[in-house]
């Protein structure tokens, strides 16, 4: 029996569980194939299914529990043991150290190449917990601050000067800051596309803003269709 591509899986579990439409997840499919990434995100920001519902599918089918960042209280020892690039290039938080287990919160938990990664940069056994790829950016920003800038070496010639402690940034700012992360992570991304997957990418930004409805979106996708 053929094996199935996973996003395929999750799309076909999801209409049959009555979520999305045959016809939402042929147009997320869509644009996964011209701008790549993981359809389940895709969903989302087409707001074709809730990412609490995406996210209870993808905890039931890999037997991991689904975690609210919100609520956790992260110590700063507990940060200190995954390397920060780690953290920011997995998207991963750690979120408790009991008896030896670490738990980690991942948008993907699937991910077994950056699980055995942190086991081996730990030394500690690992168990991951799923959350939104959202809520692990904010928290990125929260605990950590904005990504760090490679000095130049004119400023690494510079001496050190101690500045002032600075209070921590509220929790709005955090938020603004961790999509303004996100929209130039995308941005970045997407001049190195072709103009039609530049123009799918834009109406989805304006739709995952809410500037675009999805039944727009649907016309747009038809009508480009036909034109083909």
């Amino acid at each position: 029996m053929k094996n199935i591509p996973e996003d395929i899986r999750i799309g076909q579990y999801l209409v049959r569980s009555g979520l999305i439409s045959a016809e939402q997840l042929d147009e997320a499919l869509e644009i996964q194939k011209d701008l790549g990434g993981k359809l389940g995100e895709i969903l989302v920001k087409l707001r074709f299914v809730a990412e609490d519902d995406l996210l209870k599918y993808l905890a039931k089918q890999m037997q991991v529990d689904v975690i609210n960042l919100s609520e956790c209280n992260i110590s700063p020892a507990l940060l200190r043991m995954i390397p920060e690039t780690t953290v920011r290039t997995k998207k991963v938080i750690p979120v408790s150290l009991v008896d030896g287990t670490l738990t980690v919160a991942m948008a993907f938990p699937q991910d077994l190449e950056a699980l055995e990664e942190i086991r081996f940069e730990t030394g500690e056994n690992v168990v991951a917990v799923i959350a939104g790829k959202r809520e692990i950016d904010e928290a990125i920003a929260n605990y950590y601050g904005p990504p760090p800038v490679k000095a130049d070496k004119k400023e690494e010639e510079r001496p050190t000067v101690i500045k002032e402690e600075i209070p921590p940034p509220s929790p709005r700012a955090v938020k603004e800051a961790a999509e303004a992360a996100e929209a130039k992570e995308a941005t970045d991304s997407l001049l190195r596309f072709p103009t039609r997957v530049k123009i799918d990418a834009l109406i989805l930004h304006l739709l995952d803003a809410g500037v675009v409805d999805t039944e727009t979106f649907a016309r747009i996708l038809k009508e480009r269709a036909k034109s083909e």
